[in-house]
């Protein structure tokens, strides 16, 4: 099994419009880490996830995630859950809305550290994903990275950078930001170079991270870790959308460790898979046949570190 802690998940609603016309409305539940629930168990892993469930859309939540065959364990707190509504109209820009994750107390953080703390020692592998919501102590991510270190459980994290300290500095397997995430981690100009990357990158790995993958949407990744640094790159081809490659790209890195998979042959599965979400529209999952077929054109190039 493979735990993905992720306090804060989302109700997302998608409506599209055509001049006066609502033409489709789609509802799913959403959030970073239920979106690599969804990849997962399309790539036929069994997964579990931990998170914060509240207020009116609690049932809905709930409902949504069964539907899908999430398997969960959610804390129940008073407050709504978070919720975000996106209107499409035409080829316009989409019109966005969101309602932010509620404040928790610190019994109910308690409650979810315990709980993900069990399913930490459960588990294959872990992601740790997301954001804390306010109430949370700072140090909830790091206590689930050294407890999965104590008892030789890789991690994968992929954090609001305002939250990557002290998970950092407890030597997490993967760290997987993206660019924008890690120019907010280390001082980078608005568009580095592949040398600045690979340096900033291995400025991680010095502050902890076995394991630093840095991901660029359609442009690839770069990979620094002890068996070499990698450049790689994702298939030539039309992207429909580049949301949601970064979640496919977890959700492979925590496949790989949880089936003992090479390192190199777990960064190209996924950087295939994120190549397999990006000619979707929007969040759907990407398919993992599409995937596997992609595999084969990665391009992975080692570079000196």
């Amino acid at each position: 099994m493979i735990a993905i802690i992720a306090p804060v998940i989302a109700l997302e609603q998608v409506m599209e419009v055509r001049g006066q016309d609502l033409v489709a409305c789609h509802v799913h539940p959403g959030g970073q880490g239920v979106h690599v629930a969804r990849i997962l168990q399309a790539f036929g892993e069994d997964c579990t996830l931990a998170a914060f469930n509240g207020g009116e859309l609690a049932p809905v939540m709930r409902a949504l995630l069964d539907h899908y065959g999430v398997r969960h364990h959610l804390v129940e707190v008073p407050l709504s859950t978070a919720a975000v509504v996106t209107v499409r109209r035409d080829a316009g820009t989409p019109e966005v809305w969101q309602q932010p994750c509620p404040p928790v107390s610190p019994h109910d953080a308690d409650t979810l550290l315990a709980l993900a703390t069990a399913l930490v020692l459960e588990s294959r592998a872990v992601v740790l994903i997301g954001t804390l919501t306010q109430g949370m102590p700072a140090s909830f991510f790091a206590q689930l990275v050294r407890a999965a270190r104590c008892h030789g459980v890789p991690t994968v994290v992929d954090l609001d950078p305002q939250f990557m300290d002290q998970p950092l500095a407890a030597g997490p397997t993967i760290v997987k930001p993206n660019l924008d995430q890690l120019q907010a981690l280390v001082p980078l100009g608005p568009s580095p170079s592949e040398e600045e990357l690979r340096r900033a990158a291995a400025g991680l790995r010095e502050r902890g991270a076995q394991v630093v993958v840095v991901t660029l949407g359609a442009e690839g990744a770069v990979a620094v870790a002890p068996e070499g640094t990698w450049r790689i790159w994702p298939p030539l081809m039309d992207v429909e959308d580049t949301a949601g490659t970064g979640d496919s790209m977890v959700a492979l890195l925590a496949l790989g460790l949880a089936q003992g998979w090479p390192l190199e042959y777990t960064l190209r599965a996924g950087t295939a898979a994120g190549a397999a979400k990006a000619v979707r529209h929007d969040l759907g999952v990407c398919q993992p046949d599409v995937a596997w077929r992609l595999l084969r054109r990665v391009r992975m190039d080692r570079v000196a570190a």
